[in-house]
């Protein structure tokens, strides 16, 4: 879970944005197309929380 330890206004967000770990990943796939079939099931996969 990523919680601040302290309170943060919304407005400081537009000048000092988040950071993430290594750990976490985040794409937004906007044309399953561009992507090889394998990739493309792969990526469902992991969207639906199905095991590998």
């Amino acid at each position: 879970m990523y919680k601040p330890v302290k309170r943060i206004r919304l407005a400081e967000l537009l000048h000092h944005p988040p950071q993430q770990n290594k750990q976490y990943f985040a794409a937004v796939v906007t044309d399953w197309g561009s992507l090889s079939k394998k990739r493309a099931e792969q990526a469902r996969r992991l969207r639906d929380g199905e095991q590998t």
